[in-house]
C-alpha cells in the first residue's frame, strides 16, 4: 500500500488465505490489559450468571492476522474464520454463550458488600488475565486491584439499566444477539493440528458425545494458559469419550478435566507421557464412575496397549499391543495374505510399494519400503529397483541412457552409440540403425522408377517426334509430285504431239533387245 508516496506492506484487514506462510507468522502480539478502553466492551472483566467465569478473549492468528483478538467464546458469527485452518496461534474458548446463542442484556445493581464478595469469589477462583496472555497473578501476590475492577465494572461499563446516580458495581451479562451455533459447523476444527494456547470447553452441542472433531489435533502448546491450565474441558454431561486419538504432546500448562457426569476412559489415558515438563499436573475428578464404564463396556479395546485410550474402538488407543495400520490397531500385518500386502517396519504394517507383484498365499510381497525391497517386480526391473518401464531417454550424468527389456523382463543398457534406443545389446539392434535399411531400400526403389519413367517419357518423346518428321516428309513428297504431275499436264497442251511409244513383248525381250534395256 502507498502511504506519502512510501511502498510500504500493511497488515491484512481480515484473515488472509491459508498457506505453509502460515506456520511462519510473527509471534502473536500480547493482549492489551482488561481495562484498556480501545478493546471492545466484550473483552472487558464481566461476570456471566450462566457460567460465573470471567471472559476470556480468543486470540487466532492465521496466516499473518489475528481479526478474532476481541472475541470472548467461538459462535455462529467467527466459526467459518476457522475454514481450513491447520494451526491456531492463541486460544479456543467454547462458553454457553457461543454454543446456545444469546439475544439479551441483563444487568443487575450490587451493593457494595454484594460487589466486594462477587470480587472475591472471583479471584479466590482464578486470576484476573493478565496483560500479554498469559496466566494471571493470584489474589495476594500483586493481582489487580479491587479499585480497578470495581472502576471497571462501576463505571466504564455501566449503562442506566443498573440506575443511581453513583452505584458501587453491576453485575452484567453482555450478548450481542447471536445465534446458536449449528452443530455441523464444528467440523471446520478436523483440519487443526495444533493450538499453541489452551483449549478451555465449557459448553457443548447436546447432540455430540465426544470431541471427535479435534482427532487430528496433535499438539495443545501451552504458550497461554487459563489459570494455569492448557486444557480444560468443565461440566459436559453429554461427553462420553474425548476422542483426541491424535494428541500426543501437552507442552505446557496441567490438565483440568471435572464434573463431567458421562464421561469414560479418562481413567485409562497416561496423561504424563504427555507432558513434556515435569512441573504439569493432571486435576480429574467428578467424572463417571469407571466401575459404570466398565459395566456399559465402555473399555479401551484389546488391541490397545496399556497405555489407554480416548475412546472405544481399535482407532482409539494411544499405542497398540501388537500392530498398528496408520491409525488403527491391528493383530497382525497382511504379510502372506489380503488384498493389500505389507511389511512390518517394527510395530508399524506399511504397504507394500506400487511395483511389487503381489505374491500368492503364504508368500511375502516385499521385504521392506521402495521398489528395491520387491521380491518380484510387477512390470520391469531396472538393477535393484522395480520400474514401470526400463529408462528410454533418461538424463544421465554425462548423456542419456537407454535400456531395452529382456525376456526376463530385466533392462540392460543398449550399445554406446545409440541415440535413440534400441532392442537387443549389438549396434545393429540400435533404432536409428534400423531405420537406415528400409529407407535405403525405398530410395533405390524409387530412383529405379523414376528411372523407367524418364526412360519411358524419352522414348515415347522420340517415337512421336520421328512419327511426325515421317509425316511431315510424306505430305512434302505428296506436295511436290502433285506439283510435277500438274506442270507436266500444263506442258503437254503446248507441245507437239509424241509418238507412240511401243511396247516390247515378251519376245522381244527374251533375245535381249535394247528397247529392253
Amino acid at each position: 500500500m502507498w502511504r506519502n508516496r512510501v511502498k510500504k506492506c500493511m497488515p491484512c484487514s481480515d484473515i488472509c488465505p491459508k498457506g505453509d506462510s502460515a506456520h511462519k507468522a510473527v509471534q502473536t502480539p500480547p493482549l492489551p490489559p482488561a481495562s484498556d478502553p480501545a478493546l471492545n466492551r466484550s473483552v472487558f472483566f464481566q461476570l456471566h450468571p450462566h457460567t460465573g467465569n470471567q471472559s476470556i478473549p480468543i486470540h487466532v492468528r492465521r496466516h499473518s492476522t489475528a481479526s478474532l483478538q476481541s472475541a470472548q467464546t467461538v459462535d455462529s458469527s467467527n466459526i467459518d474464520k476457522f475454514v481450513n485452518c491447520t494451526k491456531i496461534n492463541g486460544n479456543l474458548v467454547f462458553l454457553i454463550t457461543g454454543i446456545k446463542g444469546a439475544h439479551s442484556l441483563t444487568q443487575k445493581r450490587l451493593s457494595r458488600a454484594e460487589f466486594t464478595l462477587r470480587y472475591e469469589e472471583q479471584v479466590a477462583e482464578r486470576p484476573l488475565f493478565a496483560p500479554g496472555g498469559g496466566r494471571g497473578r493470584r489474589r495476594g501476590s500483586g493481582g489487580g486491584s479491587l479499585s480497578r475492577v470495581r472502576r471497571l465494572i462501576g463505571s466504564e461499563m455501566l449503562s442506566p439499566g443498573c440506575g443511581g446516580p453513583s452505584p458501587v458495581g453491576c453485575e452484567i451479562d453482555v450478548y450481542h444477539g447471536i445465534e446458536a451455533l449449528d452443530p455441523e459447523k464444528l467440523n471446520v476444527f478436523r483440519t487443526v493440528r495444533e493450538i499453541t494456547g489452551f483449549l478451555n470447553i465449557q459448553s457443548w452441542p447436546e447432540n455430540m458425545t465426544d470431541l471427535s472433531v479435534f482427532s487430528n489435533l496433535a499438539t495443545i502448546g501451552g504458550r497461554s494458559l487459563y489459570s494455569g491450565i492448557s486444557l480444560l474441558i468443565l461440566k459436559q454431561q453429554w461427553i462420553s469419550s474425548l476422542q483426541l486419538q491424535s494428541l500426543d504432546e501437552i507442552s505446557a500448562g496441567n490438565v483440568y478435566i471435572t464434573n463431567n457426569s458421562q464421561l469414560c476412559y479418562y481413567n485409562t489415558v497416561n496423561w504424563t507421557g504427555l507432558f513434556r515438563t515435569n512441573n504439569q499436573k493432571v486435576l480429574i475428578r467428578n467424572n463417571r464412575d469407571p466401575r459404570e464404564c466398565t459395566q456399559e463396556r465402555m473399555v479401551c479395546d484389546p488391541l490397545c496397549s496399556d497405555g489407554g485410550c480416548w475412546g472405544l474402538g481399535p482407532d482409539q488407543c494411544l499405542s497398540c499391543r501388537y500392530f498398528s495400520r496408520g491409525r488403527i490397531c491391528v493383530e497382525s500385518c497382511n504379510l502372506y495374505e489380503g488384498d493389500v500386502r505389507e511389511f512390518a517396519n517394527g510395530s508399524v504394517c506399511l504397504e507394500c510399494d506400487a511395483q511389487c507383484e503381489q505374491a500368492e498365499d503364504s508368500m511375502l510381497t516385499c521385504q521392506g519400503p521402495g521398489p528395491d525391497h520387491c521380491v518380484k517386480c510387477l512390470h520391469f526391473k531396472d538393477g535393484p529397483n522395480c520400474v514401470d518401464k526400463c529408462p528410454d531417454g533418461l538424463q544421465g550424468a554425462n548423456s542419456f541412457i537407454f535400456k531395452y527389456a529382456e525376456a526376463n523382463k530385466e533392462c540392460h543398457p543398449c550399445h554406446s552409440n545409440c541415440t535413440q534406443g534400441c532392442i537387443g545389446p549389438r549396434i545393429q539392434d540400435c533404432v536409428g540403425m534400423m531405420d537406415r535399411t528400409p529407407l535405403i531400400a525405398a530410395g533405390v526403389i524409387g530412383g529405379l522408377f523414376v528411372v523407367v519413367i524418364v526412360a519411358l517419357s524419352v522414348a515415347v518423346y522420340i517415337r512421336r517426334k520421328s512419327i511426325k518428321k515421317k509425316r511431315a516428309l510424306r505430305r512434302f513428297l505428296e506436295t511436290e509430285a502433285v506439283s510435277v504431275v500438274t506442270q507436266q499436264v500444263q506442258e503437254g497442251h503446248h507441245a507437239a504431239p509424241q509418238p507412240e511409244l511401243s511396247i516390247p513383248s515378251h519376245a522381244q525381250c527374251a533375245n535381249n533387245t535394247p528397247i529392253c534395256s
